[in-house]
């Protein structure tokens, strides 16, 4: 079983980047099961593990007797970590990334006010500990 996870997770990587990357364009069907199963040198127990594994990640919709469509891209879930590293790889304009950076800056802050209010006196204590360390570090 070992083996076929490792190789499930290969292929879902490269489903997922060739996805992304528009190989498989939103709408389009993947080819049949069988067909899929031959190409990739896998069994159908991978194959589906594959698949299930894709429309968790919202790339794909299987659907019984139609076959496996890939999703829109509004239906992707870009904080899995593969579905984000294969969106940022072929950000080739890296106006995704710029978008990143401008939703982290917003998020960010208003977690630092969310802490700041519900902070209590040992959180305090420990980031008061945090600081000092830091500055003994910076003049060590």
């Amino acid at each position: 079983m070992r083996r076929a996870e490792r190789l499930a997770t290969s292929v879902i990587v490269d489903f997922v980047d060739q996805i992304v990357g528009g190989t498989f364009a939103p709408s389009t069907l993947l080819p049949s099961e069988a067909a899929m199963c031959r190409h990739l040198g896998v069994s159908r127990t991978v194959l589906k593990e594959v698949l299930t594994a894709l429309e968790e990640k919202g790339l794909v919709e299987v659907r019984n007797g139609i076959g496996t469509r890939v999703t829109e891209r509004d239906s992707w879930k870009l904080l899995d970590p593969v579905v984000l590293r294969a969106r940022i790889a072929h950000d080739d304009t890296e106006d995704f990334v710029a978008h990143l950076v401008r939703t982290r800056i917003v998020l960010e802050g208003d977690m630092a006010a969310e802490a700041a209010t519900a902070a209590t006196p040992e959180n305090l204590a420990a980031l008061r500990g945090q600081l000092a360390a830091l500055d003994e570090a910076i003049t060590a």
